[in-house]
Formats: structure tokens, C-alpha cells, sequence
């Protein structure tokens, strides 16, 4: 997903699903989104204070599809949102940047940021059109490499939800064992995808 056009596209598909049936949309981030948080990592860790203006890069890419999207009030309300998320993303690179060092945490968490911008967006946007929407965070509810734990929370989170259309949840996102925020390795949001599929025994997963 590149850009807002892309983005409403998304909404015809779950339309057309949901005829269906309820449906669990997992998305990545946006195009080149995560490959750009790879960089601040890498750059805080050598001391490079400019990569928190990437950062702001970021943030103004998001910026850009909102407008798009949202008009008015609701335009305020997503803005607000994703000021939140980049204010994380900003303390990560700033601690790596202090200790000009990056730990294999570090490393997986500055690259989650990609998806709860572009998953906060969507499920804004499907509430705007008068969807029942709820997004779910694949951060508390998907445990790597502990499978039955993992449907057993995405199962629950669902089920206690019966009023809900949509579900939107960041791909590629998990934590450990160690409670340690971490990701399913790159192309994870399509490994993320059937995950949620089998956890809510979906008829199908696309």
C-alpha cells in the first residue's frame, strides 16, 4: 500500500467479503515504510541524530494519505492517533541514539512502527463508512513461536466481539517469550495473515 488510492481500494475488498461474512484484515505498512525504519535504526546506532528527521519523513508520508482520506473531524481524530505512534517511534530511535548501540530488541521493535501506522488508518477509514471496526494488537495477541497460545488469544479477542464487521490487525508484529515487542521476519504480514485465518477458523484466507 502506497498511497490513499491504494489504501480505498482495501475498502472495496472488505465490501465485497463481507456479504460473506465477518472479516479479520491483516495489512502491512505502506511501501518502503519499513525499509525506511531499518535505516533509523541503524543510523541512531551510529550516532547519526539526523535519522530522527526520518522520523518526521515518515510521519509526513502518513500525513499525506490521511488527507486524503478524512475530512473535518475525523481527519483531527487519525492525525492525533498517529502523532501518538510517531512520539513512540521517535523515543525508540532517541534511546538507541543515546546509547549509540542497537540491541537485537531494538532492532525488531523500531521496525513494527510501519504496521500501526498503516493499521490505524484503516480501521479509522472502515469506520467512517460505517463499519463496526475494531483493531487488535497483534503485539499483546501473537506469541512467536507458541502457536496454540496465539489462536487461543486471537480466538478470544474475536469471540468476545460478536457485534464487530471488521477486525483490523498489524501484520509482521509479535512479542517472545521475553515479552520482548518483536516481528515474524520480513514478509510477515503474510504469515501473520493465515495465522489470524487459523486462530478464527476462517473459510478463507486471501
Amino acid at each position: 500500500m502506497a498511497s490513499a488510492t491504494r489504501m480505498s481500494g482495501v475498502l472495496d475488498i472488505v465490501t465485497d467479503t463481507l456479504r460473506d461474512g465477518r472479516v479479520v484484515l491483516v495489512s502491512s505498512a505502506i511501501s518502503g515504510c519499513t525499509d525506511a525504519l531499518i535505516e533509523i535504526g541503524r543510523r541512531a546506532a551510529a550516532g547519526d541524530s539526523p535519522c530522527l528527521d526520518m522520523v518526521g519523513d515518515l510521519r509526513a508520508r502518513h500525513s499525506r494519505i490521511i488527507s486524503r482520506l478524512f475530512t473535518g473531524r475525523e481527519l483531527e481524530n487519525i492525525a492525533a492517533q498517529l502523532d501518538v505512534i510517531a512520539d513512540q517511534l521517535s523515543a525508540c530511535a532517541e534511546d538507541i541514539l543515546r546509547a549509540k548501540a542497537i540491541t537485537p530488541a531494538d532492532a525488531e521493535r523500531i521496525q513494527t512502527f510501519g504496521e500501526l501506522f498503516s493499521t490505524r488508518i484503516l480501521a479509522a477509514k472502515l469506520a467512517t463508512e460505517s463499519f463496526r471496526v475494531k483493531w487488535l494488537d497483534s503485539r499483546v495477541l501473537v506469541v512467536k513461536d507458541n502457536p496454540g497460545q496465539t489462536y487461543s488469544n486471537i480466538k478470544s479477542a474475536v469471540d468476545v466481539c460478536p457485534e464487530i464487521d471488521v477486525f483490523v490487525a498489524p501484520g509482521f508484529i509479535a512479542h517472545d517469550a521475553d515479552a520482548n515487542i518483536c516481528t515474524l521476519g520480513r514478509g510477515g504480514s503474510d504469515f501473520s495473515g493465515t495465522i489470524f485465518g487459523a486462530a478464527v477458523h476462517a473459510e478463507e484466507v486471501q
